[in-house]
């Protein structure tokens, strides 16, 4: 076959080979390559015989669709105090670094609300409000510790631990 001959298609919706009707029959869609002729199914990207395109390539760049959900939906985007802000705060109720936790978790829930507020793509309004409340409440619970520990009778827990009080005898 030349590359000026062409073979023939029929359109199978309308007749056969013997230009009967056969609208009910459906036959696979081939190509032809544009370069050596030979026939392909329609889902075939390149030649077998040349490797030539078959298909033209697209011009354009293929559309790219980023379904909000999932684990977007979880972590915030674009804002990583909002993170901090939510962890320091769960953390800042530990006994030895819940105060500094706390702060950072205060600063960075406001810090974490105001990019939210200022950038379109951040995230992470609930993670930052989350992160400052758990960092008010915990300052506010070591400071009502802190006062708690300040008034106890430290002699009676000694004499306590020490088995001074209460002993059998």
């Amino acid at each position: 076959m030349s590359g000026s001959e062409q073979p023939s298609h029929s359109n199978p919706d309308t007749t056969d080979d013997q230009g009967s009707p056969h609208s009910q029959i459906e036959r696979p869609a081939f190509l032809f390559c544009k370069k050596c002729g030979t026939r392909h199914p329609e889902n075939t990207y390149r030649c077998v015989n040349c490797e030539d395109l078959l298909h033209p390539v697209p011009s354009q760049k293929p559309t790219v669709i980023v379904r909000e959900g999932g684990l977007s939906m979880i972590l915030p985007k674009n804002n990583p105090y909002s993170l901090w802000a939510y962890y320091c705060g769960v953390f800042a109720f530990t006994p030895i670094l819940g105060v500094p936790l706390a702060i950072i978790a205060i600063a960075t829930g406001v810090m974490g609300i105001h990019r939210f507020k200022t950038d379109d793509e951040a995230k992470g309004m609930l993670h930052a409000s989350a992160g400052l409340l758990l960092g008010l409440l915990a300052i506010i619970l070591h400071i009502i510790l802190f006062k708690f520990i300040d008034h106890l009778d430290w002699d009676f827990y000694r004499s306590l631990v020490q088995g001074e009080i209460g002993s059998i005898s």
